[in-house]
């Protein structure tokens, strides 16, 4: 199996699991919390986990790459 394809795969497995979460997000009552001021803002959550599910996925596969099935 070509790498860079199973790369792919693991990316598309990866991505599944929030999408949940886009699925159904926090909504008012989350906003309405009374959060604490070091509180990154809301804009910083998107790509931190973008870059964090992406970064499971390459880990994923150099597991792969290394270990195999």
């Amino acid at each position: 199996m070509k790498p860079a394809l199973v790369l792919v795969g693991f990316i598309g497995l990866t991505f599944l699991a929030p999408l949940a979460g886009a699925w159904s997000p926090p909504g008012e009552w989350y906003r309405s919390l009374a959060k604490p001021s070091w509180t990154p803002p809301a804009w910083v959550f998107g790509p931190a986990w973008t870059f964090l599910y992406l970064s499971m996925a390459v880990a994923a596969w150099g597991v792969w790459r290394r270990v195999g099935w």
